[in-house]
C-alpha cells in the first residue's frame, strides 16, 4: 500500500471494505511499529464485522499517539489535513521535473557530483588560503575548559604524566568547588612531589 492511498484510507474511512482488508492486514504485516496502519486495520475490521476487532482496538489503543484521532477515525468522521498528515519520515518530498529526472537517472552519486560541482567544498585549511597547512583541530578540542573539568579528568591527566594540566585541573576544580579547596590543594601538592621526582 503506497503512501497516497494510506492518506485516502485515513481521510475517509468509510472506503475501507473486505476489499481493503488484505492490503490493510499486508501494511501491519510488514510495518508492525506504524500505528497509523493497525488504526486503519481495526477500522477495516470494524466495517467488515470482524470478531477480532475488539482485541485489535486495544492494542491499537495502546500505541495510538493520540486517542481524539483514534476515536475520530473509529467513528468514521472525517479528518482534517492536519490530523491525517503522516510523520516526517512517511512523506514523500515534492521534486521539481529537474530534481525528478536527476534522482531517477544517477541517484545519490550524482546529488554529490552537483554539489562538488557547483564549487562547494570542505575546507580543512586555515582561514588564510595561501596557507598549505592544515589546520590542527585537535588543539582546540583538547583545550582545556571549565565545562568539562572534573576529578576524574584531573586524575586521569596525573596518570598520563601530564603534571601541569593536572595540576591547572585541580586549580579550575578548587575554584569551582570552594567547599573542596583543601582536598585540592593537598592533591596540588601530591602532585607536585612526584613531579619532582
Amino acid at each position: 500500500m503506497k503512501t497516497p492511498e494510506i492518506l485516502k484510507l485515513l481521510k475517509n474511512s468509510a472506503l475501507l471494505s473486505e476489499g481493503t482488508l488484505p492490503q490493510t492486514a499486508q501494511l501491519v504485516s510488514d510495518y508492525p511499529w506504524f500505528a497509523a496502519g493497525w488504526a486503519l486495520y481495526a477500522r477495516n475490521l470494524e466495517i467488515t464485522g470482524n470478531s477480532g476487532s475488539a482485541d485489535i482496538l486495544n492494542k491499537v489503543a495502546l500505541m495510538a499517539p493520540d486517542r481524539k484521532w483514534l476515536r475520530n477515525l473509529m467513528k468514521g468522521s472525517s479528518l482534517s489535513e492536519k490530523q491525517v498528515r503522516l510523520p516526517e519520515e512517511y512523506q514523500i518530498p515534492e521534486l521539481t521535473g529537474e530534481e525528478s529526472t536527476r534522482l531517477s537517472a544517477s541517484g545519490k552519486s550524482r546529488l554529490i557530483e552537483d554539489f562538488l560541482e557547483s564549487g562547494a567544498r570542505f575546507n580543512t585549511f586555515a582561514e588564510d588560503e595561501s596557507s598549505s597547512h592544515p589546520v590542527d583541530l585537535s588543539e582546540k578540542a583538547a583545550a582545556l575548559t571549565d565545562e568539562i573539568v572534573t576529578e576524574n579528568f584531573a586524575n586521569i591527566l596525573v596518570r598520563q604524566k601530564k603534571f601541569t594540566e593536572a595540576i591547572e585541573a585541580f586549580q579550575k576544580l578548587s575554584l569551582k568547588y570552594p567547599e573542596k579547596s583543601i582536598y585540592f590543594a593537598a592533591r596540588i601538592e601530591e602532585i607536585k612531589n612526584i613531579e619532582r621526582k
